[in-house]
């Protein structure tokens, strides 16, 4: 039984080389697609693989959001091409664990091959007593939600279904659907609670304003945005163009209520740490790394103006030609 992990990064150097030690403990593969990164991730990704660790490295340069179209095109080709039997999409800051004993590789055994397996999300929560100074985001933020305010699932989808024609993973893979007449069916899933996958979606004040700017701005561009998508990013976002420094208590504020919606808040954390299943790891690359929020603005402040500079002269030509189309005399003049 072979599982292929596939992903999609973008400035994740504070959480990328623990996300991929860990994995690689208890999968066959990971192919890792980095998306204008700006900060150390491309290189720590490429010490990784020379290492001779079994990672596949690939770059997506698009402007827009490709997550569903890069990781969908990553799927099938890890089902058809690669052997995978399983194939999990995941982002940088989750990490899959058992949660009733036993293995990764046990639990995924015992599945069906003919359903997508949901898997729910179990949300973790910075904590002010937390050590600022250890890197390793497994040993520092060991806390969790005790219970979700709105139980969140992310797909591992079995070769048959991956490899199926018009088949795709929706936005965050939280589904895969088959394109249809009637539009977009839902594939036939089934829940699991013998894994989880642990959530860090919160680690630190840099780390929160770069997501929060990356996600937003992304969101905003987006010519199928619905009112929903990424709502918790904007929570962030406006917190971040108030100027204030982001503290400790308010980072686990943050933690608490991220993708909560409207509901109430239950503000109770219980001790749970993830554990690697071979042991511990050590870390050798970018340890001190933090992505600069401004970095991240400044780069896609400059691609956005780069592209309404590019509609603008498009559409600069389109009335120049047209004008000149109207003022060429007829034939009948």
């Amino acid at each position: 039984m072979r599982t292929i992990a596939v992903s999609i990064i973008r400035n994740e150097a504070d959480i990328l080389e623990t996300f991929v030690r860990y994995h690689l403990q208890m999968i066959e593969r990971m192919i890792v697609i980095n998306h204008r990164s700006v900060d150390l991730s491309p290189q720590i990704l490429r010490s990784l693989k020379q290492e001779g660790l079994n990672l596949e490295l690939d770059e997506d340069t698009s402007l827009d959001q490709p997550q569903s179209r890069a990781l969908t095109c990553a799927m099938k080709r890890a089902a058809r091409d690669l052997g995978a039997d399983w194939v999990l999409p995941l982002d940088a800051d989750e990490f899959l664990a058992v949660s009733d004993g036993g293995t990764v590789r046990e639990a995924i055994e015992s599945f069906p091959v003919d359903r997508v397996i949901r898997i729910p999300w179990r949300t973790y929560i910075p904590m002010p007593s937390d050590d600022v100074d250890e890197f390793n985001v497994l040993k520092r933020i060991t806390h969790c939600r005790r219970a979700e305010h709105h139980q969140i699932f992310k797909v591992l989808v079995p070769a048959p279904l991956a490899r199926r024609r018009r088949v795709a993973l929706g936005f965050g893979s939280h589904q895969l659907s088959r394109r249809t007449v009637f539009g977009p069916r839902e594939s036939p899933s089934v829940e699991t609670d013998r894994l989880v996958l642990a959530h860090f979606p919160v680690r630190s004040g840099s780390q929160v304003a770069t997501k929060a700017i990356m996600g937003w701005l992304a969101c905003l561009a987006r010519s199928d945005r619905s009112r929903k998508d990424n709502y918790h990013l904007k929570r962030i976002y406006d917190r971040f163009r108030e100027g204030n420094p982001i503290g400790p208590e308010e980072l686990s504020s943050m933690a608490l209520v991220y993708a909560a919606g409207q509901r109430p808040v239950d503000t109770e954390v219980a001790f749970s740490p993830i554990r690697p299943e071979r042991g511990d790891f050590v870390l050798r690359y970018g340890t001190e790394s933090q992505c600069d929020p401004l970095a991240v603005l400044a780069q896609m402040g400059e691609e956005f103006a780069q592209a309404f500079g590019s509609i603008r002269r498009t559409s600069f030509l389109a009335g120049t030609l047209l004008r000149r189309h109207h003022d060429r005399p007829s034939k009948d003049a």
